[in-house]
């Protein structure tokens, strides 16, 4: 694992060759805050202080890439957090057209939607008692397995993948204004539909006062 400076003018391949920190440990983990470093290549154990802290950038309002996530060759960016200004941080993932393939629309948006169940709940964990929103991992597995992620055993807890709800968020959202679009049309065209029967109404009116006269005017009515 290496800890490397990333500078504006440097590539992926410049990054290779600067190495001011290296650890490589072999056939283990490497640990900070842990004597047993179980949970991964790289496993911190913040106890109850902040697990990461990262200060970035030398000036105001500076830019600052903090961290990259690339695929085994450095030859896709799978995503990044980037700090644009003194006060938001973005969060990125790979989505150029050029890495994907099979690119459909998604049908029917609004059946999917409808079998999401948006929920309050509060944690077991949180000794605040606060009340969270969200959905529960399993029962969005039973509609939509990709969503979620991990599996449920007696060890380990399912999680959502948040950040691809937002295709079937937006994608709701424009069946919405399809729905709206359309019943605007219909409502339109029934308006349209009563006006031209309003005037044949008047029209029809006038006729019925017309004939009402002549008939007066014969001495018949």
């Amino acid at each position: 694992m290496h800890f490397l400076p990333h500078k504006s003018t440097e590539t992926y391949s410049d990054v290779e060759h600067v190495q001011p920190l290296s650890l490589q440990p072999i056939g283990g983990n490497v640990g900070i805050g842990t004597t047993n470093p179980n949970g991964g290549t790289f496993h911190i154990n913040s106890g109850t202080g902040t697990t990461v802290y990262i200060q970035a950038g030398t000036a105001l309002n500076q830019s600052i890439q903090l961290m990259y996530f690339v695929n085994y060759n450095n030859s896709v960016v799978r995503g990044t957090i980037t700090s644009p200004s003194d006060s938001t941080t973005l969060y990125t993932s790979g989505s150029d057209r050029r890495i994907k393939n099979s690119i459909r629309d998604l049908p029917d948006i609004r059946s999917l939607v409808e079998k999401l169940r948006p929920r309050g709940f509060k944690m077991n964990s949180d000794l605040s008692n606060q009340e969270h929103y969200g959905f529960i991992a399993q029962e969005v597995q039973e509609h939509y397995p990709v969503l979620v992620v991990g599996e449920e055993t007696e060890t380990s807890t399912l999680q959502l993948d948040y950040g691809t709800f937002s295709p079937f968020a937006v994608g709701g959202v424009l069946d919405l204004y399809k729905i709206t679009d359309t019943s605007t049309e219909r409502i339109i065209s029934l308006e349209n539909t009563i006006q031209q029967q309003a005037l044949q109404i008047t029209s029809q009116q006038s006729q019925i006062d017309a004939l009402i006269q002549r008939l007066a005017a014969a001495g018949i009515a």
